[in-house]
């Protein structure tokens, strides 16, 4: 059996860090295919489990392990598989897959801990609301239609809702997909910066992202719409999202 291994520390809860470590393991490992959940105890470690590519299959398994330390979270990240063709195999391993795929785990390492630092909760005054800017394959923008309070009744804005004490950002929005719209979500960049909310004693933090489980339904809001770049200023958007929406424009687009 063959074993590589990555290990990084995260300054960022172990929370942010598992929903993001987690995220990326879902993608294919060049050389070894997909793999599919085989086990989980969130957050401090989950498996995936899968074949390689060919004629000649080989199992593979993939570990991350998750510690919350004083100085951060620190993820390991295993990649462990048994090569095929006896010796021919394990020669080809050594000289060419093993060191491929240590270099594989070192940079998707780096790309959680990037990703999983710009989503740590920073401080600040008052309430953190977070929102998801959905895109579809052919670039329109998922908005929801509030149905409460009275005051914001029947305006639009990015689905999402408030930080919980102790609950990182980027998990507070995938969970909030979840509830508001039964969908799991894949978060990609902030759009924008800080955005007033609550009188100023709040902030909004957009991120874009896509759909990756589900069909988005209105569990909480009065509607939902697919909007088109076109179509951005059909609805009757809350203030605190209308100075995002240029920004999820083409930039060939002139309305």
């Amino acid at each position: 059996m063959t074993l590589v291994r990555a290990a990084v520390l995260i300054s960022a809860p172990i929370a942010a860090v598992y929903e993001e470590a987690r995220e990326r393991a879902r993608r294919p490992v060049p050389w070894l295919g997909g793999a599919v959940p085989a086990g989980e105890q969130p957050p401090a470690r989950f498996a995936l489990a899968g074949v390689g590519p060919g004629r000649h299959d080989w199992a593979v398994r993939r570990t991350c392990w998750l510690v919350q330390t004083g100085a951060g979270t620190l993820l390991t990240d295993e990649l462990t598989w048994v090569p095929p063709l006896g010796p021919p195999g394990r020669m080809a391993d050594t000289l060419l897959l093993r060191g491929r795929l240590l270099r594989f785990l070192v940079t998707n390492a780096a790309a959680v801990k990037a990703a999983a630092e710009r989503a740590a909760p920073t401080t600040v005054d008052g309430q953190v609301v977070v929102g998801a800017a959905l895109l579809d394959p052919a670039g329109r923008v998922l908005a929801a239609q509030r149905s409460r309070p009275p005051e914001l009744a029947g305006r639009w804005e990015f689905p999402g809702g408030k930080v919980e004490p102790g609950e990182s950002e980027t998990a507070a929005l995938i969970r909030e997909c979840q509830e508001e719209l039964g969908v799991r979500v894949r978060l990609d960049a902030r759009l924008g910066g800080d955005l007033p909310v609550q009188g100023g004693a709040g902030v909004l933090r957009v991120w874009t992202g896509r759909i990756t489980a589900g069909q988005p339904s209105a569990r909480e809001h009065r509607a939902l719409r697919w909007l088109a770049p076109d179509e951005l200023d059909d609805v009757d958007w809350l203030p605190a999202d209308r100075p995002l929406i240029d920004l999820l424009r083409p930039p060939t687009y002139r309305p």
